[in-house]
């Protein structure tokens, strides 16, 4: 399975990755550090006919491009594509407004507190 994980947190990174290996599900895992470099490596993996992920593990808050724009910005990708990846929210944001953006975002198939658990990533996998 591909993952592209976005967040501009490298210990984030870190510990996800090493969360990912615990858990026994064999995942490759891309690294972005914001949205804006997410978008430009999926587009050119679609102009390409490369692999593109599975899943995507956003974040809301990063530079350049936040999570909410990086979600604006794929809704404009061919739906042949998009049909075919799931985007999970993880946040350490308490925000009700980014709570509310979150369950109403037609792209998101749900969102997660940081960090990510066992459970969360159970989940995610289950839904694919």
């Amino acid at each position: 399975m591909n993952c592209y994980l976005i967040d501009d947190d490298k210990v984030f990174h870190l510990i996800s990755h090493k969360m990912l290996q615990r858990s026994g599900i064999e995942v490759a895992v891309s690294n972005f550090f914001d949205g804006e470099e997410a978008l430009a490596s999926l587009k050119k993996s679609i102009e390409q006919q490369e692999v593109i992920p599975q899943i995507i593990l956003l974040d809301i808050r990063m530079p350049k491009m936040d999570g909410f724009t990086f979600l604006d910005e794929y809704a404009k990708l061919p739906e042949e594509v998009t049909n075919h990846i799931k985007i999970f929210l993880l946040t350490s944001s308490i925000d009700k407004n980014d709570i509310e953006r979150a369950k109403n975002h037609p792209a998101l198939k749900g969102f997660f507190n940081k960090p990510l658990s066992f459970d969360a990533i159970k989940t995610i996998i289950g839904q694919d």
